[in-house]
């Protein structure tokens, strides 16, 4: 009966309107109820609590037991651990907080908590939108996300909410901005961001917002490209927006937007006038220069991923010694950024096989090249009886930097530069 009584009250103070939250209960075995009285188990979401009755045959002092996934640093949510413990100790019983992941869970119910907690991309959105006719809504305990709609909400049609989206709203701490963008993706992990204590121009705060613009940018592209039969820069393209895709998605999700956090916060960081001077040189493209510059920006992103290898191979081939290991590394970085000063413009004529392609377009270029680390590197690879593959790729990340030095003002050996690379990665 006292059992009974004290759920009641639980449930009470969990499901008082100021917080919003939304409680799932379930029963001794497992299964949901609608019964405070029989519960055994409440979820409750967004702030991810689990809490578990204590039952009526306990021979020692019964506990109510919660769990919780992160540290709690909110008022509101310290008022409702408070008041949730008074209410315990009220009837008698003790109050134990715990972490989720401390193995103190039952495995019988831990799959609850689990299959709860993970709002993964594999939910539909929809499902956590709510609303009015013509607003739909996700709330976090510290954020909120409004998203304005174009015409009325159809309630019978799934996914409805998550189309017609006029603008976007997320709100937090008494403040309102709109996004720039309508992506309900990138909307929902800035709230999440909000949530988690972050604000909307901070750095992980704008990333959220430039990845959006690109995710516009790189599609409207990939359809130009398509159109023009540019298979090799389509399917590039392509995989950048994938992966913005799913960086937005899981980044709007709790344990997702950790990972993405740790991530950003590795990511090299390319100053705005590398990429505009690469995107500049990607002037055949696509005709829009913020469409250029996006893949401009991925493109380096990916390049400077090679900076250890790109590293290794020029210290192989360099014939003279450097005294200053920063050296080096400064021209292994121009390399990746596409930055490495060049003079003058190049032909590139016929070649005679597959096997010379990339020794005939070092040689071509070897004169041009005005950095002397780099311009070193280069005539040791071509000087070699055998070229490495690892070589071969670094004339061609160094043949970036020559992109609109053809007369012509084509993007670098297109077809060719797919030649090479397919060359150098050993598919031909």
């Amino acid at each position: 009966m006292m059992k009974g009584v004290l759920c009641s009250d639980i449930y009470k103070i969990l499901a008082a309107p100021q917080y919003e939250y939304s409680i799932t209960m379930f029963n001794d075995e497992g299964e949901g109820t609608i019964s405070p009285q029989e519960a055994k188990w409440f979820y409750i979401r967004p702030v991810n609590f689990m809490i578990q009755a204590p039952s009526g045959d306990d021979a020692v002092r019964p506990e109510v037991y919660l769990w919780k996934s992160t540290d709690i640093k909110d008022e509101q949510t310290l008022q409702v651990l408070k008041r949730l413990k008074n209410v315990a100790n009220q009837y008698g019983y003790g109050f134990t907080v715990y972490d989720f992941g401390s193995g103190n869970l039952p495995k019988k119910f831990s799959h609850i908590a689990m299959r709860n907690m993970e709002e993964t991309k594999q939910n539909d959105l929809n499902e956590s939108l709510d609303g009015s006719a013509m607003r739909s809504y996700y709330k976090l305990p510290r954020a909120k996300m409004v998203v304005v709609h174009k015409s009325r909400v159809e309630e019978g049609i799934k996914g409805s909410r998550t189309r017609n989206i006029k603008e976007i709203f997320v709100e937090s701490n008494g403040e309102r901005r709109r996004m720039s963008t309508t992506n309900l993706h990138a909307a929902r992990a800035m709230t999440h961001h909000l949530n988690e204590g972050g604000e909307y121009g901070d750095k992980f705060g704008s990333y959220i917002e430039g990845s959006a613009r690109d995710l516009e940018n790189l599609k409207a592209l990939l359809s130009e490209l398509e159109i023009g039969g540019r298979s090799h820069y389509a399917s590039k393209t392509m995989q950048y927006i994938n992966n913005l895709k799913n960086n937005l998605k899981l980044a709007g999700t709790p344990r997702g937007y950790q990972t993405q956090l740790s991530t950003h916060k590795e990511l090299p960081r390319i100053g705005n006038t590398y990429i505009d001077n690469f995107a500049n040189k990607l002037g055949t493209l696509g005709s829009d220069h913020d469409h250029n510059r996006s893949f401009a920006k991925y493109f380096l992103l990916d390049e400077c991923k090679m900076l250890s290898e790109y590293l290794n191979t020029i210290q192989q081939n360099i014939s003279t010694d450097i005294s200053d290991p920063k050296e080096i590394t400064r021209s292994a970085k121009r390399v990746c950024l596409g930055c490495v000063p060049v003079d003058g413009e190049f032909e590139f004529g016929e070649i005679p096989d597959d096997e010379n392609k990339v020794l005939m377009f070092g040689n071509k270029i070897v004169d041009l090249i005005q950095d002397g680390i780099i311009k070193d590197a280069v005539m040791g690879i071509c000087e070699k009886p055998y070229m490495e593959p690892s070589d071969a790729k670094f004339i061609i990340a160094v043949g970036n930097s020559l992109l609109g030095n053809k007369p012509k003002k084509q993007i670098l050996l297109e077809p060719e530069l797919e030649s090479l690379k397919e060359w150098a990665n050993g598919k031909k």
